[in-house]
This record gives C-alpha cells, structure tokens and sequence, in this order.
C-alpha cells in the first residue's frame, strides 16, 4: 500500500481508486454552475465599473483600457478554470463570455449586436474557451509533472487509466484528453509527462524549465488552433467580410486614435458593419431588403452601398477622396512601396480602411497618413448624412421611409 506524505503526517490510501472517493469538484446538479452564476457576477459587476471609468468624456486609450480589463476583471471570470473550465458547459462559458464582449462593445462604440468575434479580434481578446482550454492543458503539465508518492499525482494517473479503459465519462481527465487531441498532442497523454525540449540535450532540462516550455507551447498551439476557428467564423458573418479581408489592425496607435478623432471611431464601425449604410440598412428592415437592391442612393454608379464603396468609390465623395490622397502623397514622399503607389492610384478601400499598407511605413510617417484618412472619414460623413436623412424617418439613421 502507497504512503502519501502530508505535511508531518502520513495517509495511507487503497489501491483500488474507486474506494477512494477523492474528485476534483462536485459534478451534476448544482455543481459548477452555483459558482459560475457567482463568477459571472461577479466580473459583470467589476466589467461595469471598469467600463464607467474608462469610458466618457475623457476615455482612456484602448489598449489601456484593455489592459485594466485583464487585470481587474478576468481573474473574476477566471478564478481556477484550470479545474472548473474543462467541466464547463458550453452556455455556461457563453454567458462568462457575454461579459467581455459587452466591454468591448462599449469601448469600441457600437451597437450590442455587432459580432463578438470582431470585438474579441479587433480588441485582441481572447475567448473564455481558448482561456479555460489552455488553463486545462497548463494544469495536465503540472499534475503529470507530480511523482505518484503524491496524492495528486496518484489520483491524477489512475483517474487517466481509467479513462483509457473508456471509463471516467464525466472526469476531468477525459475532457482533458480531449483537449490534447484537438491540438494533436496525443503523445502527451500516453507519455503522462512534460514533453521534453526539442533540440535541448536532456540531461540538461530541469522539471521547471520543462514546464515553463510546456506552458509556453500549450498557449502556441491553442491559439493557433482557435485563430482558425475565428477565421472560419468571420467568413460565415456577412456584416465580416470586409473585416475578414482587412484582418485586425496591428499598426501601433491605430485603434487608439479612435478615442481622440471622430473619424477614426467611424472607421471602426465601417470595418464591422455598425455604420448605416444601405447595405446594413437594408439587413435590419421589416421587411428585409434584397441585398442587390441595397443600392447607394447617394450616387448613380447602381453598386450596393458597402463600407468600401462609402470610402473608395461613390461620387458624391470624389472630391474629399481626391483632397485626401493629394495630402497622402504629400505626407508619404518618396517613401511610399510599389504596393502603396498602386492603392493610391486605384483609391483601394484597404487603404482608408485598413491599417496594413501603412506598415510599411516609418512609425511617424504612418500616423501622419492615418490621421489625414480619418479627416476624410469625418468631412465625407458629416456631408452624407444630411443627403441620407432625407431617406429616413426622423433623425433614426436605422429606419428607411
């Protein structure tokens, strides 16, 4: 019979594990959702008062913002996930999920109803499922990482044996295992252990550093593997298609300029569809609108009215369009790649509304031409709207006539 060493004392456990009636937390009715409800709680209350100070008059900078969430409300949402998450139902995570998002649409300024898989990518959050999923993955490392004279570490592989015997349908074990599948680490599971270093000299690896690898590689290949299935969801979401094609911005003081100028906080509604325009319009109507009859009525060109014709291609704008990629120019020089030269000859929509072809440029020079895009942003929407209303009913820019 094992001894299991506790302290100063000794605890003497059976064989047999299922006499020993030790699980990782209470399963069925009433088990995790008790908690779950107070988490959510919890987190929406500290999301709310986060949310109050951070927005306003005088907002924060998004990544600043952003960055207080993850630090004040996240460890209320994810308090020990590593054990709880993996148990999660997947309403159950939805509804934790539900109180980032809510954030992140106020931030951003747009309605409740725009996609939470722009506010996640565009604000760089990840999922509570990718969340709970590397935490679970974390904490396989750590218990296979424990020598059996543990009680854990006991537990811990015979609860897997069991689950290789197609037993243990509701253990914590066999969701984990789940997960390992899903990012093609099957030989962690029949292995039990911290997989080693690759091109490292074993000898050389200590237990700590292995974990530390472990952990590194787990939050890898997670991601990776829930960044595709973001993809494919953005690709199903017609209000995304522009977003799907822009990607989100990476350009460093992009999404922050938002808080400072009208025009940039418009260009974030135009990339996730949360502008009325006549495509989005349309969408919501009683009745529903065709999409090839969601024609722009501000010109006579007969294109639906989308994100990119608004900034890249209705007449009415031709003016400001041309002003606008006049000071481009100006700002750019004789810095601008082959790539940049060509949108700018074609007005291509990625440059007003995307951040990639500014990449390319020194920092300074970036935010100079970023700037003077979101002043044509402003001037041309501060004249559509006028020449818009006059489609509506009252000052609803939602409601047609």
């Amino acid at each position: 019979m094992p001894e299991f060493r506790l302290g100063e004392g000794v605890l003497r456990v059976s064989l047999q594990y299922k006499y020993l009636g030790v699980e990782m937390g209470k399963i069925g009715r009433d088990g995790w959702s008790v908690y779950l409800q107070r988490a959510e709680a919890g987190a929406e209350q500290a999301m709310r008062q986060l949310a109050f100070c951070v927005t306003g008059k005088s907002q924060l900078r998004l990544t600043t913002a952003v960055h207080l969430f993850k630090s004040l409300v996240r460890p209320r949402l994810e308090y020990a996930d590593a054990v709880w998450g993996a148990m999660c139902s997947k309403s159950a995570l939805q509804r934790l999920e539900r109180v980032q998002v809510r954030f992140g649409r106020r931030l951003l300024h747009v309605h409740s109803h725009t996609a939470a898989e722009y506010v996640r990518a565009e604000l760089g959050l990840e999922s509570m499922r990718e969340r709970v999923s590397v935490a679970t993955l974390r904490f396989f490392g750590r218990l296979a990482a424990m020598p059996e004279s543990r009680l854990a570490g006991f537990i811990f592989r015979h609860r897997c044996a069991e689950v290789d015997e197609e037993r243990g349908s509701l253990s914590w074990c066999k969701r984990a295992k789940e997960e390992l599948e899903a990012i093609d680490r099957e030989d962690v599971w029949d292995a039990r252990e911290v997989p080693p270093i690759a091109d490292e000299p074993e000898e050389e690896q200590s237990l700590a550093k292995r974990l530390t690898n472990w952990r590194s590689t787990v939050r890898t290949e997670v991601h990776r593997r829930f960044e595709e299935l973001s993809q494919n969801e953005i690709k199903k979401l017609s209000s995304l298609t522009l977003f799907g094609h822009l990607g989100p911005a990476k350009l460093k003081g992009w999404l922050d300029f938002a808080v400072r100028h009208p025009g940039a906080r418009l260009r974030l509604k135009l990339r996730c569809g949360a502008a009325p325009l006549m495509e989005q319009v349309g969408a919501c109507a009683q009745p529903k609108v065709p999409r090839e009859e969601r024609k722009c009525r501000l010109c006579d060109s007969g294109a639906v009215e989308t994100a990119s014709h608004f900034a890249a291609e209705c007449a009415q704008f031709a003016a400001e369009r041309a002003e606008c990629l006049r000071r481009v120019r100006a700002v750019v020089g004789p810095r601008s790649s082959a790539e940049l030269r060509q949108a700018m000859a074609r007005a291509d929509a990625e440059l007003f509304l995307g951040d990639r072809l500014l990449r390319q440029l020194p920092q300074q020079v970036a935010l100079d031409v970023n700037a003077t895009i979101c002043n044509f942003l402003h001037v041309a929407w501060r004249k559509r709207q006028p020449l818009w209303r006059e489609f509506c009913q009252g000052n609803d820019d939602w409601k047609l006539k």
